[in-house]
């Protein structure tokens, strides 16, 4: 079916079923503009096209609010150039509801950038200016979903859902994902709603910088476990510079990985005072970001930064934080700069305390070139009670005189250390030595004020 009017609207009760081998094409497409107005619209195989990648309002109010429901199964796909979910259109109350659920192998919701057209690829979930709101993504049981940016509880007011769950199910963005909020015209950051991201069961979520709580009066939290479950935060063509991860930079933010899921970032970390951090049983928070990129200060609040048992902080990368916080491993989670192949550097530009029982693992292939695993802090370091595992990596090469220099503090801008080492290793044998992994080697810890060297 094709409208050659260029706009369709969806009013009062509307089942639609555009189904395998159909096609529905229009260049603007509004839908459900009245409180009364409900579109069940089913892309089962078939396919919805806003032609010239036009833009496609879901859930668009005219004074107050209509529910939309769309669901994508067995191959179906939409695409359009700008998707605007629970969208109130401006007008003078709240209201609306939008859900879309893209569900199995083959299914796809593609939203398309094209600049010569002004389609900026924006998908936005939750665009209601006055209140009352909801819009649900679901990405399910292998289906896929892109755009080149994601905006998720744009405005005041707005609930947004994202849910990407099973095995190969994922939602790519080609630039930000910003959960709450967003920028105005002239660069100032926009108040937003509330977010929910999701990711389970071994669906993936790859996207630029992802911000989380970084516009004010705004609430984003993100969860991801299960086996294979994913966030990775990579350079992608849209970034200028580095990547990051933001967790309650300028509102409330939180981040729990756990039971396998894995969270990691290419570049490095931010963590405001209205950030949470929980790496649980089985989760993963990987930081590659390296040494190369730093942050300036971060605005004062309190910070709860937790490895908890059976959860793995990994990689050479650095985490900014408040003033006096603290990144947190707790008895039996792990610190483990490297990644197995690669040697690396842990940096928090404030403190890092080992709790009694938590490891800290150590690469070492050479001490020449630094070629080996440590830790650093612009604030205090403590390890009293933790566990020391040291690694030889394949072409490991020391003799009696080399010294590993595995933890120090620093001082801000070149400036000597304010912060000092506490604690020594818990797991010493009867010469005061810690043996290697696979035995054969071990070393001396041998503990200053401001650093601890093997």
């Amino acid at each position: 079916m094709s409208l050659a009017d260029g706009a369709f609207t969806a009013g009062n009760l509307l089942n639609l079923n555009v189904s395998d081998g159909t096609q529905l094409r229009a260049e603007f497409i509004y839908t459900s503009r009245s409180a009364s107005d409900v579109l069940n619209l089913d892309i089962d195989g078939g396919s919805v096209v806003g032609d010239f990648l036009g833009y496609f309002g879901l859930g668009r109010d005219s004074g107050k609010g209509g529910t939309d429901n769309v669901t994508i199964p067995n191959g179906g796909s939409l695409t359009t150039g700008d998707l605007y979910m629970a969208i109130d259109g401006g007008f003078t109350s709240g209201g609306g509801m939008t859900t879309i659920t893209v569900t199995g192998t083959g299914s796809s919701l593609n939203v398309v950038e094209d600049a010569e057209l002004e389609n900026f690829g924006q998908l936005i979930v939750g665009y209601g200016r006055f209140g009352g709101t909801t819009a649900t993504l679901n990405v399910l049981n292998g289906a896929t979903a892109s755009s080149s940016r994601i905006y998720a509880g744009l405005l005041p007011g707005t609930t947004a859902n994202i849910n990407v769950d099973g095995a190969e199910s994922t939602l790519t963005a080609g630039g930000v994902i910003w959960l709450g909020g967003g920028t105005s015209t002239n660069g100032t950051l926009n108040p937003g709603g509330t977010v929910n991201m999701t990711v389970s069961n071994g669906g993936s979520v790859v996207g630029g910088d992802v911000l989380a709580g970084y516009s004010p009066n705004t609430s984003a939290t993100i969860q991801v476990s299960g086996a294979g479950s994913t966030l990775t935060v990579v350079n992608t063509a849209a970034d200028n510079g580095d990547v990051f991860l933001s967790i309650g930079s300028g509102a409330t933010g939180s981040l729990s990985v756990a039971t396998g899921g894995l969270v990691s970032i290419g570049g490095n970390m931010i963590v405001g005072g209205g950030g949470a951090i929980t790496v649980g049983s089985g989760g993963i928070l990987e930081i590659k970001g390296g040494l190369s990129e730093t942050f300036g200060s971060v605005a004062a609040g309190s910070v709860n930064f937790q490895v908890q048992s059976g959860g793995t902080l990994r990689g050479g990368g650095a985490v900014s934080l408040p003033p006096g916080q603290t990144v947190t491993v707790q008895a039996g989670g792990r610190l483990e700069p490297g990644n197995g192949t690669n040697t690396g550097v842990f940096v928090s530009r404030e403190n890092i305390s080992l709790q009694a029982g938590s490891t800290l693992e150590v690469q070492l292939r050479q001490a020449d070139g630094f070629d080996y695993d440590g830790i650093l802090a612009f604030g205090n370091i403590a390890v009293g009670g933790s566990n020391l595992e040291i690694k030889l990596l394949t072409g490991f090469s020391a003799v009696p005189s080399d010294e590993f220099l595995i933890a120090e503090t620093l001082g801000v801008n070149g400036n000597p250390p304010t912060g000092t080492v506490s604690g020594t290793f818990a797991n010493l044998n009867a010469w005061g030595l810690i043996t290697v992994v696979g035995g054969g080697k071990a070393f001396v810890p041998q503990y200053g004020a401001t650093d601890v060297v093997l």
